[in-house]
């Protein structure tokens, strides 16, 4: 390989397509990925899944978070490469992931409301991504991230103003 791109795409590509589809799926995740979301998400049992993190893990390609219950991928140039290759169902993935999010009862802290608004804003569904961002900025006040709660609420108040220009 000629430099660290080429090297990350040649070790994914030597991937079985199992690991592949999961670090498929964790390219399109913002912030670290619940496990239970990623097995609800991914067409394997939750232990061929789980098998399948440990082994990105041992490799080097993803990082866990939360003893375990959470991952994200370790490179940001491979994730960029891996979220850039699946374009063409980029769309459907992320409203999968959000509607997956939403069925979950127990995802609702305030790392996974941030997510569900990028996963439906990702998705192209604005006003779905203005409500999670609005419960997330509703969130952060509660625990007291207020600077970042403050973040979100603009976020929405900018996503809302974009997709009604007119009022």
């Amino acid at each position: 390989p000629r430099d660290i791109d080429e090297l990350l795409f040649v070790r994914y590509k030597a991937l079985e397509r199992g690991p592949q589809l999961t670090l498929d799926i964790l390219s399109c995740f913002a912030l670290p990925a619940r496990l239970d979301i990623i097995q609800a998400i991914l067409p394997f049992q939750p232990q061929r899944t789980a098998t399948y993190l440990s082994l990105l893990e041992t490799e080097g390609l993803v990082t866990s978070h939360e003893d375990g219950q959470r991952f994200s991928m370790r490179h940001a140039r491979l994730k960029s490469m891996v979220y850039g290759a699946i374009q063409e169902s980029r769309q459907d993935t992320h409203l999968f992931i959000a509607s997956t999010m939403e069925a979950s009862a127990g995802v609702r802290t305030f790392l996974d409301l941030q997510e569900l608004a990028f996963q439906h804003r990702q998705a192209g569904k604005d006003t779905a991504s203005i409500s999670w961002l609005e419960r997330a900025g509703d969130e952060g006040m509660r625990i007291a991230a207020y600077q970042r709660a403050k973040e979100l609420y603009l976020e929405a108040v900018a996503l809302a103003e974009a997709s009604n220009p007119s009022a």
